[in-house]
């Protein structure tokens, strides 16, 4: 499989790329007013979720509570993802980092005001809420979800210890998104040969298509030049890894699941999602 000259070219930058060949974020936000005008809805619906703690007492004060949750959901989503893809234009770009962790950071602010919410839940006796359920057409809605919690109960903190972790779960996330720079930011690959004889910087693009190149030396000339980088920074790279694996473990023993590799939760969405339960 040989690669044409244009496939064994540098990286080219995002104003190098035909425009029909590009995301076009528009569609989702037509510019950054629109999404900090989001941003703002978001943060007074998290505002507004918070007092809901100690006040659903009735069916009705429970059908808003999900309803305005799920609102909040779908407009943070939305937020998130023009973020995320701002970001993946071009991981280097100071500025659509800073977008994209001022959205994790809305994130963690919802998750800390919902986070007395399942174990209020769970608090219920099955009974009443079935029979909330019956008394408001609306909560036919979040049926099945409602009651497939009561599967993770065992797993279910206190409400401080869920708030706790809600505020922690930031640092959870951390040797991901570290690799995550490192992976798609800060890693620079070496260099190959190409068609004009000329030594140019690898790229991922590049990659695939040289590991099944029919000539044997640019296959192993791209492995080395792809790998190679990841080799000088293995210490790094292994120091993230045993921190998540410390993370998953810890969370795993305060949430009493078997063990780090079996989580309930997971599970059952898995369950669900093909159809075995």
């Amino acid at each position: 499989m040989k690669g044409s000259a244009d496939d064994m070219q540098t990286f080219k930058s995002r104003d190098e790329i035909k425009i029909e060949e590009t995301w076009n974020l528009k569609d989702i936000y037509e510019d950054q007013g629109n999404w900090d005008k989001d941003y703002q809805e978001v943060l007074k619906m998290t505002e507004k979720l918070k007092t809901y703690d100690g006040h659903i007492k009735s069916a009705q004060d429970l059908f808003e509570y999900l309803r305005l949750s799920e609102e909040l959901g779908y407009i943070y989503n939305k937020l998130y993802v023009f973020a995320m893809l701002q970001a993946d234009l071009d991981t280097r770009v100071t500025s659509s980092q800073a977008l994209l962790d001022r959205a994790g950071k809305l994130g963690q602010k919802i998750s800390n005001a919902s986070a007395f919410f399942m174990p209020f839940l769970l608090s219920l006796e099955e009974h009443t809420l079935k029979g909330y359920i019956n008394e408001i057409e609306g909560l036919k809605y979040f049926e099945e979800d409602l009651l497939d919690s009561f599967r993770y109960k065992a797993h279910v903190l206190t409400k401080e210890q869920e708030e706790v972790l809600s505020q922690i779960g930031e640092a959870f996330s951390a040797p991901q998104k570290t690799f995550g720079m490192i992976n798609n930011a800060d890693i620079k690959f070496g260099e190959v040969t190409n068609e004009d004889g000329e030594r140019v910087e690898l790229t991922r693009g590049m990659y695939s298509k040289l590991i099944e190149d029919d000539d044997r030396d640019k296959r192993k000339e791209a492995y080395f030049a792809y790998y190679q980088p990841y080799v000088q920074l293995k210490n790094t790279i292994a120091s993230t890894l045993s921190t998540a694996i410390k993370n998953n473990v810890n969370l795993s023993k305060l949430r009493n699941y078997p063990s780090a590799l079996k989580n309930p939760y997971l599970e059952i969405k898995f369950q669900k999602r093909y159809m075995i339960i």
